[in-house]
C-alpha cells in the first residue's frame, strides 16, 4: 500500500508513525519543502530569549530506520485526484509519486493585517514568526534595536514580548480587543498575565487599532487610533491561515476552518486525509467546526489520519482546547470554554475562583484558578495562573473531556503529601463552593 505524506511538521510526523504502527509493511513516502526535517514552532520565543538555541528547535525524523522514503527540498505543486498522483518539484526537477492514500499536513502560515504601509516593510523590520528562519532574523533584529511593537496579544504575541524585553528592548503591545488573550482566558485572569508582563515594563495599548506603519527603508512609527509609537522593529501576531491551496485546486472541499474533514480526518475525496494546522476540526463541548493551532491537537489528528489511511479504524473526538504557556516566570493554563464564551452561547453558568500556594512548606509562589460549571453541574472550562500549572489543568482537561460535574471533582482525591501538595485540593474547595452556590440558586 502506497502511502505520501505532504508535510513533516507534528501532524505529518504522527501520520507517519502511526501508519507504520498500523501496518508495517506499507510504503510510505514524506515530501517536505524544507532542506531539514520536522522543528517545534512553539519554542521559537524561547530561542528568542535565549532560553535555547535555534538549533534545538530541529529535530531530525529517522524515516530510514522506518523504512520510509523522505523528500526535503521538494515542493508538491499538484494532486491529481482521479489518477493518484502528486506532482512534486526540486530545484527544477520534477517527480511524480503514486499514491493509494494522501495525506494532507501542509500546517498554516502567518497573515499581516489590512494595515496601510504594512506589506511594504514584510521582511525589512516587519515580522511573522512562524518558521526558525523568521526567528533568526527577528533575533538579529532585535539585537540591533531599542524600541518593538508587538501587533496581537494572544499567546505568541505576549510569549514574543517577553522575549523581547528579556533583550532590553522597550516593547508595545497593541491588542485591538479590550483585554490580552481575548480567546483563551477571562478578563480578570487576563489582568494576571496583563499585571505580570506591566512589572517587566511592557506597555499595552488595548482596545486600539493599527491604522497605519510610516517609514523610510524600514519601519519608524506605529500609527493607532489616538497615538503614534515609535519603533525599529514590528511583530505581527494577528492570526493565521491554513495552507489550503494544494487541497483547493485539486477539488478537495475546503471551508473556513481550513480543508474539511470528518472524524476519521478524511477529506471530501476518497483516499485523501488532511491533519493539523491545515485541517478543520471539532470542538468537543459544542460539535462546532473550528481550527485550532496546537501542536497537541495536529499530533493526535495526525496519528488518526495514519491509522485510516493504511485501512485502519480511528477517530478523533474532538478538542478541548487545552493549552499551556510560559511566559517569563509565569505559567497560565486553559481549557475548554470562557465565562463569556460560555454565557455567549446560552449557558447559565456557575463560576468559582481561588488560590492557593503550591506547597504548605515549601511554597514556590501562588497559584490561581477559575472554573466555569453548567448550572446542572458539569464542567465547561478552567483557567489557572502561577506556578505548576499543569498538574492542576490536566486533570480539569481530563473532566472537561468525560464530561464531570461538580461532585466528581469534590470527591476526587488528587493526592497529599505536606511538600507537594493540600489534603483538600484547591480543586476540590472550588468543587464545594460550585456546589453551594448551586444550591443557593436553586
Amino acid at each position: 500500500m502506497k502511502i505520501v505524506v505532504i508535510g513533516l511538521g507534528t501532524a505529518g510526523f504522527s501520520s507517519v508513525l502511526y501508519a507504520k504502527k498500523e501496518n508495517l509493511r506499507s510504503e510510505i513516502t514524506v515530501v517536505e519543502k524544507r532542506n531539514y526535517d520536522t522543528y517545534s514552532p512553539c519554542g521559537i520565543p524561547y530561542a528568542v530569549e535565549g532560553k535555547i538555541g535555534f538549533e534545538e528547535l530541529k529535530h531530525t525524523f529517522p524515516t530510514g530506520k522506518m523504512g520510509v522514503k523522505k523528500m526535503n527540498g521538494f515542493t508538491a505543486e499538484k494532486v491529481d485526484i482521479e489518477e493518484r498522483k502528486v506532482m512534486v518539484t526540486s530545484e527544477g526537477k520534477m517527480d511524480v509519486l503514486e499514491y493509494d492514500s494522501l495525506i494532507l499536513a501542509t500546517g498554516a502560515r502567518s497573515v499581516l493585517p489590512p494595515v496601510s504601509g504594512i506589506e511594504g516593510f514584510a521582511g525589512r523590520g516587519v515580522y511573522t514568526v512562524r518558521s526558525i528562519e523568521d526567528g533568526e532574523e527577528i533575533y538579529r533584529n532585535a539585537k540591533k534595536g531599542r524600541k518593538v511593537v508587538v501587533i496581537g496579544a494572544g499567546l505568541i504575541g505576549l510569549e514574543m514580548a517577553n522575549a523581547f524585553t528579556e533583550l532590553g528592548l522597550r516593547t508595545d503591545v497593541v491588542e485591538i480587543f479590550d483585554q490580552v488573550l481575548p480567546k483563551s482566558l477571562d478578563r480578570d485572569m487576563a489582568r494576571e498575565v496583563q499585571r505580570y508582563l506591566e512589572g517587566k515594563g511592557v506597555e499595552f495599548h488595548l482596545g486600539e487599532k493599527v491604522i497605519e506603519v510610516r517609514g523610510h527603508g524600514r519601519p519608524e512609527e506605529v500609527v493607532l487610533e489616538n497615538e503614534v509609537l515609535e519603533t525599529d522593529l514590528i511583530l505581527v501576531s494577528a492570526g493565521v491561515r491554513p495552507n489550503t491551496e494544494l487541497a483547493e485546486n485539486a477539488g478537495i472541499e475546503v471551508g473556513k476552518f481550513g480543508i474539511k474533514t470528518d472524524r476519521k480526518m478524511r477529506t471530501s475525496v476518497d483516499g485523501v486525509y488532511a491533519a493539523g494546522d491545515c485541517a478543520s476540526n471539532v470542538r468537543r463541548i459544542t460539535g462546532e467546526e473550528i481550527n485550532v493551532q496546537l501542536a497537541s491537537v495536529a499530533y493526535r489528528q495526525g496519528m488518526v489520519a495514519g491509522i485510516n489511511a493504511v485501512g485502519g479504524d480511528a477517530e478523533y473526538s474532538g478538542d478541548s482546547d487545552t493549552s499551556i504557556s510560559l511566559i517569563g516566570d509565569l505559567e497560565i493554563g486553559f481549557a475548554g470554554l470562557t465565562e463569556a464564551e460560555a454565557r455567549k452561547k446560552g449557558y447559565s453558568v456557575i463560576v468559582t475562583r481561588g488560590k492557593a500556594e503550591t506547597s504548605e512548606y515549601l511554597p514556590e509562589g501562588e497559584v490561581k484558578v477559575k472554573l466555569i460549571f453548567e448550572r446542572g453541574g458539569k464542567l465547561l472550562g478552567a483557567q489557572i495562573a502561577g506556578r505548576r500549572v499543569r498538574e492542576k489543568l490536566a486533570p480539569l482537561s481530563l473532566a472537561i473531556y468525560a464530561g464531570l460535574n461538580y461532585r466528581d471533582l469534590l470527591e476526587t482525591d488528587f493526592g497529599y503529601s505536606p511538600l507537594q501538595a493540600e489534603y483538600f485540593d484547591l480543586i476540590n474547595r472550588l468543587a464545594e463552593n460550585a456546589m453551594k452556590k448551586m444550591r443557593r440558586s436553586s
